[in-house]
């Protein structure tokens, strides 16, 4: 038989038991009740209100007309509820092989509207809402179970295995679903907190932010930047992202030096194993290229390695155990780390596999400047194991699970790779070293993204991208980057502020920080900008007067400035933006319209 006939057959078998699959959840939650379903609903919400009476301030009350908090008290608040409502969102009981099956299946995104609009008002609930919910349930749960292909070595082997849900199980899984769907809910409502929302706590109804017609109109305007404004987001470590949404609702980077990559499942060819042995993998999602960080870091100084944590070697190690077989060298390195929801294994393989990349880990371990010797495995996993982090789907962990009495090892790559986006962070907090090291990068970043346009400049307006002097030899600014169309001089401030964490689930403190500086960055460029356009003749520069000088800042996500940043430098372009809108905009090539 040849390779096509048993790829077929192959392909065919896998289909088969996905069916199975598909057929045995519809059956789990076709059972459950519209009653049952309901009171499902009515119990956790109840729950959720009495959590958060119990988390307000000392002092204040859930009187007839709610509470209000704004502010850091607001987003305190809301932080404490997201904390520990997340702990809701488990399966107790459920060994940890079975919990990531399920946990990773479920798209709390996609189902928290839908279950809030069809359950939120018990009585007005028809049967076809039901109906609808039980087969959103069971057919996106499911998502293909897949093996590793050969080209994910030292993977070879896999069988598509799943595990039966009961119908106690489905309410399980149902409970969890609504549980999330109000998680996802109360992000929102921190999101809104943390760019000044007033968030009202009552006694019958789950906290909200109170509507406030200016907030509103920013948050929307924002909204609709941020959404193609993330696809290419400028990241310290990764030249450029995509940040995307998993169906545990985490946050995750997956980069690229070139175009955004794809973000979905990957089907395998699965050959049966009747010893079960091998690698099961689920959701292979994409790569992430950590290469840009290792040159970025790699010349930093070796005496104080303060700028990164010190798991980080550990972490890459472990991801670098499912990449491909190809060796790297300094010079030539092509470090991918590769996307996955979850990996099951027999320990020694994953031994195995950490023995045959000693030299890989060699050159990685050079580039930060620690011992270039790599731990024993056994090390290595206990560090991994120790590492404080959550078990709830919004943020990452554990990372390491034993099952079969420690035989086999239930790696949570998903959470890995999530952890590893964070520590990829070149943070101002962890020195000044790191973060120059951040800024350098970004504004070669941006220069290079205005090279790949009808916008990039010659050699005689590159010469503009340095330190501009007065005519009495002072400094003026640095320029980071220079674009040009016909008589159009865009001059560029590019600003590193890092995508942390707790801006990115709108933490107010955060949120206002970035803030203040970028209007007082906006407010010192377009002051220079201004005496750029009179005073066209410095110590070390000339701009022609027939040349219209623009100024733009630029960083490396749509930041939320609500009245600083909207005015526009260029017909459609912002003088605060993204790199992404930066991009898009000076891709189009349009020349700048003028009245003769």
């Amino acid at each position: 038989m040849g390779a096509r006939s048993r790829t077929t057959i192959r392909r065919r078998k896998a289909v088969s038991r996905l069916d199975v699959i598909q057929d045995h959840v519809e059956c789990a939650f076709s059972g459950i009740e519209i009653a049952t379903m309901i009171s499902v609903y009515t119990q956790i919400r109840r729950e959720l209100i009495g959590l958060a009476a119990q988390l307000l301030p000392g002092g204040i009350e859930v009187g007839k007309a709610g509470a209000v908090l704004q502010h850091e008290a607001a987003t305190g608040f809301m932080d404490s509820l997201l904390s520990a409502w997340g702990k809701r969102l488990t399966l107790p009981g459920w060994d940890a092989a079975k919990w990531l099956y399920v946990v990773r299946r479920i798209p709390a995104r996609r189902l928290a509207i839908f279950v809030q609009g069809a359950l939120s008002h018990p009585a007005d609930v028809e049967e076809w809402q039901l109906d609808s919910l039980r087969q959103s349930v069971a057919r996106l749960l499911p998502l293909s179970a897949t093996a590793g292909p050969s080209r994910t070595a030292p993977i070879r082997r896999g069988a598509i295995t799943y595990y039966s849900l009961s119908k106690e199980d489905a309410l399980e899984v149902l409970e969890q679903i609504v549980a999330t769907a109000h998680f996802v809910l109360l992000a929102g409502t921190a999101r809104k907190a943390g760019k000044g929302g007033r968030v009202v706590i009552r006694s019958d109804w789950p906290p909200y932010c109170e509507h406030q017609e200016e907030l509103e109109s920013a948050i929307s305007a924002y909204d609709r930047r941020i959404v193609p404004g993330l696809s290419l987001i400028a990241v310290a470590g990764a030249e450029f992202a995509i940040e995307t949404d998993t169906s545990s609702a985490s946050t995750i980077f997956a980069c690229t030096q070139s175009r955004t990559p794809e973000i979905r499942a990957v089907p395998a060819e699965v050959d049966e194993d009747a010893r079960g042995r091998g690698m099961e993998l689920r959701y292979e999602t994409g790569l992430l290229d950590i290469k840009p960080y290792l040159d970025t870091v790699a010349d930093l100084p070796g005496d104080d390695r303060s700028w990164f944590s010190g798991d980080l070697p550990a972490l890459l190690a472990l991801l670098h155990c499912f990449s491909g077989d190809k060796h790297m060298t300094r010079e030539a390195m092509e470090w991918q780390v590769r996307r996955l929801g979850y990996v099951r294994t027999a320990r020694s393989l994953l031994s195995q596999s950490y023995a045959d990349r000693s030299s890989d880990l060699r050159v990685m371990r050079g580039c930060l400047g620690v011992d270039p010797e790599p731990p024993l495995f056994g090390a290595t996993l206990r560090e991994l194991t120790r590492l404080p982090v959550s078990r709830f789907p919004v943020l990452p962990g554990p990372l390491i699970r034993s099952v079969k009495g420690g035989e086999e090892i239930l790696v949570d790559v998903l959470a890995a790779t999530d952890l590893l986006a964070r520590r990829l962070l070149l943070a101002s907090a962890n020195g000044g070293v790191a973060s120059n090291a951040r800024g350098f990068r970004f504004e070669d970043d941006i220069q290079s993204l205005i090279d790949r346009t009808p916008w990039k400049p010659s050699a005689e307006y590159l010469s503009l991208r340095k330190i501009l002097r007065r005519p009495d030899d002072s400094s003026l600014t640095d320029v980071d980057a220079v674009a040009v169309m016909g008589k159009d001089l865009l001059l560029v401030s590019a600003k590193s502020y890092p995508y942390s964490l707790e801006y990115s689930i709108g933490d107010f403190k955060a949120v206002r920080a970035v803030r203040i500086k970028l209007e007082a960055d906006l407010v010192k460029w377009q002051r220079i900008i201004s005496y750029l356009r009179t005073s066209r003749i410095g110590k070390n520069y000339t701009i022609s007067p027939e040349v219209h000088i623009h100024g733009v800042v630029v960083t490396p996500f749509p930041a939320f400035v609500p009245n600083a940043g909207l005015s526009e430098t260029l017909p459609g372009l912002r003088v605060l933006c993204s790199a992404d809108e930066l991009y898009r905009y000076l891709r189009k090539g349009k020349r700048v319209q003028r009245r003769s």
